[in-house]
């Protein structure tokens, strides 16, 4: 009879040789494209399968869906503009100070300029949105004007920050630009929440 320390050993040997078998398998398995799950790992194996196949097919469902829905429908993409139920998104590039520009957006329709230097382009896709709806597009446009100038405050204490010398002012304009990031993020959202 073996003593239990033997014992442990050839159990710790047999555990071993399983594992190299089982690692064997699996390559073999998987060279042949087959997937290979270790049963306690099978049901979250499942349920990630699962939520593969609702991604794809709510994928699906929303090109079918654009490709009958006539705001959707109607929409084109030409070089610099956007049209979508007979309203034209035109993008322009500006300056915001000397030495930074960004693409402001302006609302056409029927060849007449509604809006005009929109900043974001989620604010001009609310507004032709509610425009389509015939609803109020105020709240939007004030608060993309609120971001259009944290906006500019945030490029003017960048372009500050790499003209001063001293650390100190240099410290502060840099707390100023992220002072302005951080406003313009929440307005942002605040305006995504708006969809």
């Amino acid at each position: 009879m073996a003593t239990p320390a033997a014992q442990g050993m050839e159990e710790i040997l047999r555990k071993l040789n399983n594992a190299q078998e089982n690692a064997e398998h699996i390559k073999e398995e998987r060279a042949k494209g087959n997937v290979v799950v270790k049963p306690n790992a099978q049901e979250m194996f499942n349920i990630l399968t699962k939520l593969e196949e609702a991604t794809n097919n709510a994928s699906k469902a929303v090109v079918a869906e654009a490709k009958t829905d006539p705001v959707v429908a109607t929409g084109a993409i030409q070089e610099n503009t956007v049209t979508m139920g007979g309203y034209n998104v035109i993008m322009e590039k500006q300056s915001v100070v000397k030495g930074i520009s960004k693409k402001f957006y302006h609302i056409d329709c029927n060849g007449e300029r509604l809006y005009s230097n929109i900043a974001l382009f989620e604010s001009a896709m609310i507004v032709v949105m509610k425009l389509i709806e015939d609803k109020d597009v105020d709240k939007i446009l004030e608060l993309d004007n609120m971001y259009c100038g944290a906006l500019q405050e945030a490029a003017h204490y960048k372009m500050k920050s790499k003209k001063v010398n001293e650390s100190f002012k240099f410290d502060i304009a840099q707390a100023k630009q992220q002072s302005a990031v951080t406003r313009m993020t929440k307005i942002k959202n605040q305006i995504k929440s708006l969809f």
